[in-house]
């Protein structure tokens, strides 16, 4: 089996570097893409952009842990942070919604990913596992909270909430 992408970018770059573009092209995105995509999904129907979008972000991860192109990678991995910059917005915005109580643990729950997720990343490189471990890793995680999330939101509508 070949190297992966993810192995390729080690080669010119350090981890703490790779981990600051990502964090920061992330931010960027959120920032420049959240209106945008928020109009987008407001126009196409809010439950129906997070029934496309949760899949589809769960799809890229399971292509990123697969791809053996650098160049690839990055573009892949641009196209989740703009797939999931859209369902933050949205989660947000539902959470909003709902009151305090679900702002606080939509924010709990994003806080709490964000301290895990780059530790489980960390772990799966310092013990030289397979670095397709990293997105498949995180693919199952998110298929597990895409999987909770769209329950919750199918709950709500039948409440009759929106």
């Amino acid at each position: 089996m070949g190297r992966s992408a993810v192995d390729l970018l080690w080669v010119w770059s350090d981890f703490a570097t790779l981990t600051g573009f990502i964090l920061g092209l992330r931010w960027f995105i959120d920032g420049a893409r959240s209106p945008v995509l928020g109009f987008a999904a407001d126009r196409i129907g809010r439950q129906r952009s997070l029934r496309f979008l949760f899949p589809f972000n769960a799809l890229l991860l399971i292509v990123l842990s697969l791809l053996k192109t650098p160049a690839l990678l990055v573009f892949l991995t641009f196209a989740f942070f703009i797939g999931s910059s859209a369902v933050m917005t949205l989660l947000s915005v539902h959470a909003d919604q709902r009151g305090p109580h679900a702002v606080a643990s939509y924010a709990t729950a994003m806080d709490f990913g964000m301290s895990v997720g780059p530790l489980i990343a960390w772990g799966i490189a310092r013990f030289s596992l397979p670095t397709g471990l990293i997105f498949l890793s995180g693919e199952s995680i998110y298929g597990i909270a895409s999987i909770i999330a769209l329950k919750t939101f199918a709950k709500l509508i039948r409440k009759g909430g929106r």
